[in-house]
């Protein structure tokens, strides 16, 4: 029977080399969109619509999706020093997770209804 980190347990460098990559991704896609001054996130399933963001707009959508790459750091870190299981550390890389994403659906439901 294979238990739910089996994947993970049997390629840990693998494993932290993707979460890594992630949190860059997430980092450095809407950094790119800050930097042109036009954040643009799909909408549909490949219509052509898209949500654009600019200015403090796209800077606060930056700061929510940083605050999830730091979240996933965070516990990549973790792992490396050999602490997966401190209470602390999770705690904070939680809050940090929600608050970016609390920061960017709130930031798409402005832009949904209108006031962004």
């Amino acid at each position: 029977m294979k238990t739910r980190d089996a994947w993970r347990s049997r390629h840990p460098a693998l494993a932290n080399l993707a979460a890594v990559a992630i949190a860059a991704l997430l980092v450095g896609f809407p950094a790119y969109g800050v930097w042109r001054d036009d954040f643009a996130i799909p909408v549909g399933q490949g219509d052509g619509r898209y949500y654009h963001f600019h200015g403090t707009s796209a800077w606060v959508i930056l700061a929510g999706f940083a605050c999830v790459a730091a979240s996933i750091l965070m516990v990549v870190a973790r792992r490396l020093n050999g602490q997966p299981d401190g209470k602390t550390g999770f705690a904070v890389a939680e809050i940090l997770a929600l608050a970016g994403v609390f920061v960017t659906l709130g930031m798409l439901l402005m832009k949904t209804i209108g006031i962004v």
